[in-house]
């Protein structure tokens, strides 16, 4: 279905004044005589800006002026420039000596560190994170909180200054012939009563399975129900106002990339790219960014590797097991490096799986928890690591020159 076009221009006007903004700002940039060394831009902080940051810059020496459009001293201005939607990444070292400001949103799933709300904004902050993925909180999924729940959330949530990237809904996470399937347009017109009260209008979905295995469609026929399927709901969150985030879950690149041609839209219908489940579908994860790299919006971060021993687990075949970020087959630090040269503006979520807490299993079986981390006790602890690898390699990503 068509968007109206008052509809359309409501959901594109932030990014036409993120676009006024960024042109004010190099309008003054060409206009200033001095140049100086290193200045960082309107849509990024450079590799100098960085290091600046690492030798002591404190978080309240943000030009808060600049993301605005309003910052009149230009190049002159002794603050850090950052613009409107960068994250804060904070390493664990004594005095935040490790600050990093990346033009990215920097998210994470602390369901998988907590049951309960509280706990889970603790991990949020103990990460050195201020946004979150709200996906289950006390066992219940996002698109099943009541209005109630959602009105309490959101009060704890801004006491804790944390806000919402997403919302994790299990929306197209189930087989086309699913009675499950028939709820997904009423479960979007409550996500979208949720995500008002919550601030959030954006929307994790999956691309439904094929039918079931007694009676599978053809690859064609499923891609067809699929895509009209996805469609639909597009046509709906485009009328309720929320942008749908397509993730990929068996999927290969090549039939995902063959979706996101038709429903592509920014602002209205995104892309997620999950490096370990093209990784545990057998696909090269390097190969598959190359594929989509032109199609992403956000990134979820995790990452396992194959363990020694075999057994089946993966849909590519063989076990795989979680590892922190960096640790695993994933090349996620070089996806994300790509990333960052060739302009990617989106957010990042961190998704542990190191110890499989409800929340993961919830998901489904994609690898097993980390066999040498059992010590560490309890899932908070490796929801901690997870957020520390997280941290440092951004900081490695960001304070490259290459």
């Amino acid at each position: 279905a068509d968007i109206s076009g008052g509809l359309r221009a409501s959901l594109l006007a932030p990014l036409r004044v993120a676009y006024a903004v960024q042109r004010a700002v190099l309008q003054r940039e060409r206009k200033t005589k001095k140049k100086e060394k290193g200045k960082t831009s309107s849509t990024a902080v450079s590799a100098k800006g960085l290091g600046e940051v690492g030798e002591g810059k404190k978080l309240d020496e943000v030009c808060h002026n600049f993301a605005r459009g309003r910052c009149r001293k230009g190049s002159q201005c002794r603050r850090l420039h950052v613009h409107a939607g960068a994250s804060i990444i904070m390493g664990k070292t004594a005095r935040n000596t490790n600050t990093v400001i990346i033009p990215w949103v920097l998210s994470c799933f602390p369901d998988e560190a907590a049951d309960t709300i509280d706990d889970q904004i603790l991990a949020v902050l103990q990460g050195g994170m201020n946004y979150m993925d709200v996906r289950n909180v006390d066992g219940t999924n996002v698109a099943d909180l009541s209005v109630a729940t959602a009105q309490h959330l959101r009060a704890k949530l801004e006491r804790a200054g944390v806000r919402v990237n997403m919302l994790g809904s299990p929306i197209g996470k189930c087989s086309l012939d699913s009675r499950d399937a028939l709820k997904d347009v009423d479960r979007l017109r409550h996500l979208a009563v949720i995500g008002k009260i919550l601030g959030c209008n954006r929307v994790r979905i999956f691309s439904y399975a094929n039918c079931k295995k007694e009676l599978p469609l053809s690859e064609n026929v499923w891609r067809a129900a699929s895509l009209q399927r996805l469609v639909c709901l597009k046509a709906e969150a485009a009328r309720l106002g929320l942008v749908l985030f397509l993730e990929n879950e068996g999927d290969p690149p090549c039939r995902m990339r063959s979706l996101l041609v038709e429903l592509r839209d920014p602002g209205v219908f995104g892309a997620i790219f999950d490096v370990d489940n093209y990784l545990q579908c057998g696909e090269d994860t390097w190969c598959a960014w190359e594929t989509l790299r032109g199609c992403t919006d956000a990134f979820h971060l995790k990452e396992s590797k194959q363990a020694v021993g075999g057994g089946s687990g993966g849909a590519g075949g063989g076990r795989f097991e979680h590892m922190p970020l960096g640790s695993g087959d994933g090349q996620v630090a070089r996806i994300l490096r790509d990333a960052r040269k060739t302009g990617f503006q989106g957010s990042l979520s961190v998704e542990p799986r190191l110890t499989h807490s409800s929340a993961a299993l919830a998901t489904g079986p994609h690898g097993d928890g980390s066999e040498s981390l059992k010590g560490l006790g309890n899932k908070a602890a490796t929801f901690q690591m997870t957020a520390d690898a997280a941290v440092s390699m951004l900081q490695a990503v960001f304070s490259s020159t290459g």
